[in-house]
């Protein structure tokens, strides 16, 4: 799975007074660009220089001055380095110019004393082919779940038709909605967290970003196998390793920072992970998907990045307000490709979605 470095920030906060053109720049960026006619190099340690341009009121990035970016993007989109990201060092410094040029150095007044973010995968109860298994259809071990069956495959069922278990659900902004995979990160006056203690779909604690349990059930009855149509024949989550959170960085409201405190108003961060199903053989693919997104107190959540064929995913937030309301929203949510199902995840995380709006 190739990593990806990308965030689409909003636009939706004031814009600075001043044109953040270079002669308005902090004296610590300018120390950094290196003028060259209309164009600024940076150079780092052991990284391919960068170089950088301002024009139509934007900063624009490159590798190699023909295949120019955005600064809301951190990797290359064509050309000799297409796919490629820059060095840390580099990536914090297009975080600092989009950050001036979007005004996000005037965050309004923090709104929220805790804001939980979510991005999640899930199996829909309308998956095609889907059932309810219960003691009706001589299920009597069942746990009454809403299964489907998967395809004929010898080293699964060749003893009776085996049923994998949805997540009997429809999009939910609910916290602990039982998820094929779970990323979470809470903001709130402790600081940020990319690894918050949850309880999950089960009720056990755990500590994100996790997978909810997988579950396999005989759905028919077989001459071949003394096992009961709904004897559960494997109950496990994918590993957490599958799943990953990092790059967090903090905006205090004057300056970027990796130690995330109480008086963080805006976060960044991205996620990666790619899944598997813990119930089938080795080599089963996984649900890719990567992204970046940042978080802020004052009720704004931006970000963007690509996600498989399927399942169902959605993003969103639940938050406190500083009087104690609380509530949630769905910022984003996607269908899987119809006639998609879990055994159509060759390939790779490759359609695109954007997450931009307030709550």
């Amino acid at each position: 799975m190739k990593e990806y470095h990308s965030r689409q920030r909003s636009r939706q906060h004031t814009r600075a007074k001043t044109e953040p053109s270079y002669e308005n720049l902090p004296e610590d960026i300018k120390s950094r660009l290196t003028a060259d006619g209309d164009i600024y190099i940076v150079s780092a340690s052991g990284a391919t220089d960068l170089y950088f341009r301002f024009s139509g009121g934007h900063w624009e990035w490159s590798p190699d001055k023909l295949n120019w970016m955005s600064v809301a993007s951190e990797i290359v989109a064509d050309g000799e380095y297409k796919g490629d990201s820059p060095v840390q060092a580099n990536i914090d410094l297009l975080n600092r110019l989009h950050s001036i040029q979007e005004g996000l150095i005037t965050l309004g007044e923090r709104k929220y004393s805790e804001v939980k973010f979510y991005f999640r995968g899930f199996i829909s109860s309308s998956l095609p082919g889907g059932f309810w298994m219960d003691a009706q259809d001589g299920c009597s071990a069942a746990e009454h779940e809403y299964v489907a069956k998967l395809p004929r495959i010898p080293l699964v069922n060749a003893l009776g038709v085996r049923c994998f278990r949805t997540d009997s659900r429809d999009y939910s902004q609910e916290w602990e909605a039982r998820s094929r995979f779970n990323m979470k990160v809470v903001m709130d006056s402790a600081g940020v967290s990319i690894t918050p203690e949850c309880i999950d779909s089960a009720g056990e604690t755990v500590t994100a970003p996790y997978s909810d349990y997988t579950n396999f059930y005989v759905c028919e009855d077989s001459m071949l196998t003394t096992e009961d149509c709904g004897y559960r024949t494997c109950h496990e989550r994918s590993p957490a390793g599958d799943l990953e959170i990092d790059s967090l960085i903090c905006y205090d409201g004057s300056s970027w920072s990796g130690t995330c405190d109480g008086n963080s108003k805006l976060a960044t961060f991205h996620i990666k992970g790619a899944p598997g199903d813990p119930c089938t053989p080795p080599g089963t693919p996984g649900i890719d998907f990567y992204g970046g997104f940042t978080i802020a107190a004052d009720g704004h959540l931006y970000g963007d990045g690509a996600v498989d064929d399927f399942p169902w995913f959605e993003c969103g937030v639940v938050y406190r307000g500083t009087d104690s309301t609380t509530g949630s929203a769905e910022m984003w949510r996607r269908d899987p490709l119809p006639g998609k199902t879990p055994f159509d995840l060759y390939g790779g995380a490759k359609h695109v979605f954007h997450v931009s709006g307030s709550f």
